[in-house]
């Protein structure tokens, strides 16, 4: 078992220097390059498309994000907005709204909101330029385009609540709406981002946290193109986990004359069971939602411009394929169509129709191979995960073994109760494995191995001096490995050609929305 032990130390050294990465020594708040003392401000246009625009003091167009999909198909091929007044922005924006369709007679109301740390005094005339602009753009129109600067009902019934949570907590006495709405804005671009931290953030505060958290790919980040980078995004992840961790077994492998009880490779053994049960976890979740076949934004996009050719409306047909829980399935378009087809007799609809079908039947043919591929996927993973644990285990519990007679009591006790939790944790996943484990089961464990890897990083803390700490967490006398520069630029590569792809699908579907023109009758 000694021999056991030795070699997994090694393997672990030989792992941890093969998962380095460099540590970047970028200074967010340094704007050397960019040192620009305007102020900037955030301009939101809900027409569904829904479109944020920052724009600086001067008037003049910082960038243009796309709230949601629609926008994102809107505003796909378009020249830059950057440099462009406020106003050329707002008119494009207008203008491509019309041209596609989005701003009808049906859907006719824009609504506007503002937020600027320059004041109330900004705000009316970043409004006033916003209105004018649509208005000019607009007037040809046969309908009247109707500006709003308010909220929904849904969303003042949102306002009114987290204000009344806010006041109550003592947070605020008062919440403006321009303030509220761009609280949401900042949290719906940072997940991350509690409502008690973004009422403490000023407007420039929250305007950055949006322009931070959306990078140079979010106005094509679909659910396409999320999908295509995620798997290699998560192993690079991986291999940036695994060397913040490495670094810290490594350092307690090579020097264990001094550090007797290796917390360096039982928080990186934690720390790699906890990603195994977390991604197993994400894996259950996707399986569950795929069994519900749920289709993707672009798949609907792509079934909803067909059945727009059949002379419905957009809006109607959106609503129409919905089911009861506002879920777009195979089910339930196919319901739809039998309400088509139920009052209609015209042969040419009928075989657009077994077109739409034939399209269905192919995306459900998918979604089985899709869930049959996840389930396979599923419990082997967990099964690796258990037999790296009892392996682990093993080792560790023989180390302990041979140095627990010179180690103090308090360590010894420790050490002690922590090896009888860990065999018992490893007992009860082998025993939940075998009945099959639930998703309640897997986000216990998830929870169970962070909560280690966080008691165990702290032993760590307090093991350790300042000067050790500090040579570990900055990579001192650790290289660069091969494998994450590979790992990198195929990162970079993924995210190019899935970029690439991605354009060129919201480009067919920007095109099948434009309307057609009518051949004239001879």
């Amino acid at each position: 078992m000694k021999k056991l032990f030795n070699v997994l130390m090694m393997l672990v050294l030989v792992l941890a220097l093969c998962a380095c990465t460099p540590s970047e020594n970028t200074d967010p708040d340094d704007d050397s390059e960019n040192n620009n003392t305007l102020t900037e401000s955030y301009v939101s246009l809900d027409i569904n498309p829904s479109i944020e625009i920052i724009v600086s003091s001067d008037g003049k167009v910082v960038t243009v994000y796309a709230k949601n999909d629609d926008a994102k198909v809107l505003l796909v091929g378009e020249v830059t907005f950057v440099g462009q007044t406020l106003e050329e922005a707002v008119k494009r924006i207008t203008d491509l709204c019309v041209e596609y369709g989005y701003l009808t007679e049906e859907n006719k109301d824009i609504e506007v909101s503002i937020s600027s740390p320059d004041g109330d005094e900004m705000v009316e005339s970043l409004e006033n330029k916003v209105n004018q602009a649509i208005t000019e753009e607009t007037k040809d129109l046969d309908f009247s385009v109707v500006i709003t600067t308010g909220l929904t009902e849904e969303m003042m019934a949102r306002y009114e609540e987290v204000k009344a949570q806010l006041v109550e907590e003592g947070l605020v006495e008062e919440l403006s709406i321009h303030k509220f709405k761009l609280m949401e804005s900042a949290q719906s671009s940072d997940p991350t981002l509690e409502v008690e931290v973004a009422v403490t953030l000023n407007e420039e505060e929250l305007i950055n946290r949006i322009k931070a958290s959306r990078d140079e790919a979010y106005n094509i980040a679909t659910s396409t193109y999320n999908k295509m980078v995620e798997e290699v995004e998560k192993t690079f992840q991986k291999i940036k986990k695994s060397f913040e961790r490495g670094k810290y077994a490594a350092f307690y492998t090579t020097n264990m004359m001094k550090h007797m009880v290796n917390y360096g490779a039982l928080y990186a053994m934690y720390g790699a069971a906890a990603d195994t049960s977390e991604a197993v976890l994400e894996l259950q979740n996707v399986f569950d939602e795929t069994l519900k076949n749920v289709l993707t934004e672009e798949q609907i996009a792509s079934i909803v411009s067909k059945i727009t050719e059949l002379d419905i409306a957009y809006e109607q047909v959106k609503e129409g394929i919905k089911d009861e829980n506002g879920n777009v399935t195979v089910d339930s378009i196919n319901l739809y169509l039998d309400e088509i087809l139920a009052s209609v007799e015209n042969e040419e609809v009928k075989a657009q129709v077994a077109e739409i079908r034939e399209i269905l039947a192919g995306i459900d043919e998918a979604i089985k191979e899709q869930a049959g591929a996840l389930e396979e996927k599923y419990i082997p993973q967990l099964e690796v995960m258990l037999s790296t644990l009892k392996m682990s285990f093993e080792a560790f519990d023989s180390a302990y073994k041979m140095i627990q007679a010179i180690i103090p009591q308090s360590v010894k006790d420790a050490m002690t109760e922590f090896l009888r939790e860990t065999e018992l944790l490893i007992t009860t996943i082998e025993t939940t494995l075998k009945n099959n484990p639930k998703v309640e089961d897997l986000a216990l464990w998830v929870e169970t191995f962070r909560a280690k890897e966080a008691e165990l990083y702290e032993k760590i803390v307090n093991d350790l001096s300042e000067e050790e700490l500090d040579k570990i967490e900055n990579g001192v006398d650790f290289e660069i490995p091969a494998e994450f520069k590979e790992a990198e630029e195929n990162l970079t590569k993924i995210r190019d050609e899935a970029k690439s792809a991605v354009e060129e699908e919201l480009k067919k579907l920007k095109e099948d929305r434009k309307p057609k023109e009518e051949t004239p009758q001879e």
